[in-house]
């Protein structure tokens, strides 16, 4: 990508008005979040309840009651929990699905102590601490683990003047492609937690080969929050070029952040926020590398957005027909 906006560039023409409605458009696409996890480097869903370091106990704990450690709770980890009841604090959950690879991360304190897991391999390796505050490690399967995360979803869910027997709600897979069933469960039980306190998120990023330079990386977030959700993507264009008979690397990172808020929890009341922006940083390849940045406003240099725009539309024409209708369907 040039320094400048050439010349024979038209940032207000047909075509390039529509280049920027389709990239502005992109937070908010099924098929381009469909289209990155088919060419993801990884993709990640992370579950953290917002605890703040400075607190020494949750606001709303999450509490596995007596009934719920009865009927729900995964019977291959019972001799962890003794106890006939807990409360679980700072609880954090997530999920790294490569391409033939997935490692699922979870800590918590249950009733004060910690507990830490790593699944990864087909195997859960299980820490915490023993009555003489020894450290121990145990192994499990990784549905044991499947367990005990839906038995948090069901505490939150769990409403004692109904049957603790009743099945657990689940939001909606985002992603309707192949994919491993159990990978796409997790997903949605940490985006599940998401809906109750806390926060959750995923992070899809993906790699793509541009004709005319480096390859291209693209990162979608996408964050949900109890009061309200947000939606936003990281977009990272990089190419070598020469400017001035000089090796240079020239990097743009196009930002949109985009957040929707639900009126009877925000005081701004209904509505979206949204902030759109690019940065270009350029670094001449010298025995004294001179880098340089600039900002690209939307608003202020609609010329060089619009131009980002068109740049990183022709990558992902292409890769993104096949994922078309996804989004004719909404």
């Amino acid at each position: 990508m040039s320094q400048s906006t050439p010349r024979n560039f038209e940032p207000y023409s047909e075509k390039s008005l529509k280049a920027v409605e389709d990239i502005e458009f992109l937070p908010d696409s099924i098929a381009f979040e469909h289209m990155l996890y088919n060419n993801r480097l990884e993709r990640t869903a992370t579950y953290e309840y917002s605890h703040t370091k400075s607190d020494n106990k949750d606001n709303d704990p999450l509490v596995i009651d007596p009934s719920l450690m009865v009927s729900q709770f995964p019977e291959a980890l019972r001799g962890l929990f003794p106890e006939v009841s807990y409360t679980i604090e700072q609880l954090v959950v997530s999920q790294t699905e490569g391409v033939n690879n997935a490692v699922i991360n979870l800590s918590f304190l249950a009733n004060g102590t910690a507990h830490s897991v790593v699944v990864t391999e087909g195997l859960a390796r299980y820490e915490t601490v023993n009555d003489f505050l020894d450290t121990v490690v145990y192994t499990f399967s990784p549905e044991a683990i499947t367990g005990l995360i839906a038995s948090f979803v069901y505490a939150k869910q769990y409403d004692p003047t109904q049957t603790p027997h009743a099945p657990i709600e689940l939001i909606e897979s985002v992603i309707d492609t192949e994919r491993d069933q159990q990978l796409d469960l997790i997903e949605r039980m940490i985006m599940t937690l998401g809906d109750h306190s806390g926060q959750a998120k995923t992070e899809t990023r993906a790699l793509f080969d541009n004709p005319s330079g480096a390859p291209i990386i693209a990162t979608l977030t996408n964050k949900e929050f109890p009061d309200k959700s947000a939606k936003g993507n990281t977009l990272v264009l990089s190419e070598l070029g020469d400017i001035n008979d000089l090796p240079t690397s020239v990097e743009t990172t196009l930002y949109q952040n985009i957040v929707d808020l639900e009126e009877e929890s925000s005081i701004l009341g209904a509505g979206r926020l949204t902030n759109r922006y690019a940065e270009q940083r350029s670094m001449v390849l010298s025995a004294l590398p001179f880098p340089t940045s600039e900002l690209i406003d939307p608003d202020t240099h609609y010329a060089r957005w619009a131009k980002t725009c068109s740049t990183f539309l022709k990558i992902i024409k292409k890769p993104m027909r096949p994922y078309a209708h996804l989004d004719e369907q909404v």
